[in-house]
């Protein structure tokens, strides 16, 4: 039986970076995801402070406007008095559309809830004001993230809302508190930091208005004339090598090996810029940790790492690794594959040896393991080491799943599941069959029936295998012996209407007897007493891939010839309806 082996590196570095961070999920990242989110603005006589969502604080000077971070003690103590404050409290989260409470410096109360107009929903905002609806100039489909009263004013921050985040809308609309009529829009032609407003204030010192974007900060006068603009970017301090946040009179973007430090919780910020100053300047910048394109600038970048000289970086990735802390982990496990150091092909094959680390981060670790097995950068005395731990993962698992059915328990839980597929996906890549053998002849031995820890692992592991020949046994034995929706799946695995080169070895009259046997079980509803229509979807799949498989010529003469002449009547009835079909 040919092998089939599959290969890619660009998806391994796409399935890596889906998972860098949370935030990207499900769209195309920008820049201004790993910048700030302010949602907090207060005031002292001396300075403007400023809070994300994150936790980071800052503090802007008013004499000379320099900006800097502040610890949570330093922030308090500058705004003890808290003049300002937060932006909105959400009242009622009912998924996308929340109710929340806009919190004005003059203590009104405006509620108002989130619009999403996308994926076919067309749900406006809303906006009372002390409970009393507001007709607001905002548009229907932009949510109000933001407002504040200043001298009978009504100031609202807009954004829009989908699936996966917040967008930019329309800056800031402004009007009159007493008859609703419209009085300004201010946006990022006027000069503001960006049209997705997440905090407006009023400040009870200068009397100007503060406002945070998703790109940076504005101070803004009573007669909407642009005071003061501060764009944020995240690089380094020079004189500590830390990484910080820093303000621009212009869009200036991030270095993202300063924003990798702060991802991965360096300890040692010193030696981190020492490291990343190591790199020459020509490359330095070729590596963007936070967008798409991350290699894309960089030498080689085809083979899906970046050049020897970012190795200085590597025992800051492993030390955030082995910190044991959620969100260092995760930030590193997702950047260090682009690394090529043996230093990574040892820590990969310790974390896959243990079975709690890999209960957690499995996708990083075992996609990681497979780029650097596939490439041949690990050694072989490694990959022989690699291949017993997964071999044992997935003894480990199957003997679960066999445990379950002896106690007629539910089946182990998802981690278990998924250690002996990607295990078995895993030692296929490294052109070792045993895992695939171990899957198969657990579905040799074991007993049929429905709604089984077995049949349940079968179910998914058909989908799982779809593209993968080797599965092949498992699948003739599963179909004929799992009634309802695993034979139904097992049955789609061999059916050739939509086939290619991969699969064409499925082609065969000898799979044809499982497939009549799972089609003869499933007219018989009563295998499946609580749920008949399973057993009529599963004989509508089985019997298609019948007729597919008998379409062609070959295997239909081979069928007639050394097969049909022993079924049993029943599955020459079957067989008989398929092949008037496909004789004509």
């Amino acid at each position: 039986m040919a092998k089939t082996i599959f290969i890619n590196v660009a998806g391994i570095i796409g399935f890596l970076f889906l998972f860098s961070s949370l935030s990207y999920a499900g769209r195309e990242p920008e820049s201004w995801d790993i910048l700030p989110a302010i949602d907090e603005i207060v005031f002292s006589p001396r300075a403007v402070g400023f809070a994300a969502r994150d936790g980071r604080r800052f503090i802007l000077t008013r004499s000379s406007k320099t900006f800097s971070p502040a610890g949570e003690d330093g922030f308090k103590s500058e705004f003890s008095e808290n003049a300002g404050g937060k932006t909105a409290v959400i009242l009622e989260n009912r998924g996308i559309n929340s109710s929340v409470l806009l919190k004005t410096s003059a203590g009104v109360n405006i509620e108002t809830t989130d619009a999403y107009c996308s994926e076919g929903s067309n749900t406006g905002h809303s906006l009372k004001i002390g409970g009393v609806t507001f007709n607001d100039r905002v548009r229907p489909c932009a949510s109000v993230g933001a407002a504040e009263i200043e001298n009978g004013r009504l100031w609202l921050g807009t954004r829009y809302d989908g699936e996966y985040g917040e967008y930019p809308a329309d800056g800031i609309v402004v009007q009159s508190l007493q008859d609703g009529a419209l009085i300004k829009q201010i946006s990022n032609k006027e000069g503001l930091a960006g049209n997705l407003i997440r905090a407006i204030k009023l400040d009870p010192y200068a009397k100007n208005v503060w406002t945070a974007a998703h790109l940076g900060i504005n101070e803004l006068s009573p007669d909407f004339k642009i005071l003061f603009t501060g764009y944020f970017y995240e690089g380094f301090d020079e004189n500590t090598g830390s990484s910080v946040i820093k303000l621009s009179s212009s869009p200036v973007g991030s270095a993202g090996l300063a924003v990798l430090q702060r991802k991965i919780g360096v300890k040692d910020k010193a030696g981190y810029y020492a490291a990343v100053l190591s790199i020459p300047p020509e490359t330095r910048n070729c590596f963007n940790p936070y967008g798409w394109d991350q290699l894309s600038k960089c030498p080689d970048s085809n083979r899906g790492f970046l050049p020897g000289e970012f190795n200085a970086l590597v025992p800051f990735l492993i030390s955030a690794i082995r910190s044991g802390t959620g969100d260092y982990m995760r930030e590193a496990l997702a950047q260090i594959c682009f690394f090529k150091d043996p230093a990574i092909a040892d820590l990969l094959a310790e974390m896959e040896a243990d079975q709690a680390l890999m209960a957690k981060w499995n996708f990083y670790v075992r996609a990681c393991a497979d780029k650097y097995s596939s490439m041949g950068i690990i050694s072989e005395k490694k990959k022989a080491e690699r291949a017993g731990t997964l071999l044992r993962q997935i003894a480990g698992g199957l003997a679960k799943y066999n445990l379950a059915v002896i106690n007629n328990s539910f089946p182990p839980d998802y981690e278990v599941q998924q250690s002996i597929i990607e295990g078995a996906k895993s030692l296929l890549a490294m052109g070792d069959s045993r895992g695939m053998k171990l899957i198969n002849d657990h579905f040799l031995r074991s007993a049929g029936g429905h709604s089984t820890p077995n049949s349940m692992l079968f179910t998914d592991m058909a989908q799982q295998f779809y593209n993968y020949n080797e599965f092949l046994p498992a699948i003739l034995s599963g179909i004929q012996k799992f009634y309802g929706a695993p034979a139904g799946g097992g049955c789609l695995y061999l059916d050739m209407t939509y086939t290619d080169e991969t699969r064409k070895s499925r082609l065969n009259a000898g799979n044809l007897p499982a497939l009549l046997k799972a089609a003869e079980n499933a007219t018989h509803p009563e295998t499946v007493p609580h749920q008949p229509s399973q057993a009529e979807a599963a004989y509508v799949s089985c019997k298609t891939a019948l007729e597919s498989q008998l379409k062609d010529k070959t295997v239909r003469e081979e069928f007639r010839r050394r097969i049909y002449p022993s079924l049993t009547p029943a599955r020459k009835k079957i067989a008989d309806d398929i092949l008037t079909t496909t004789e004509k």
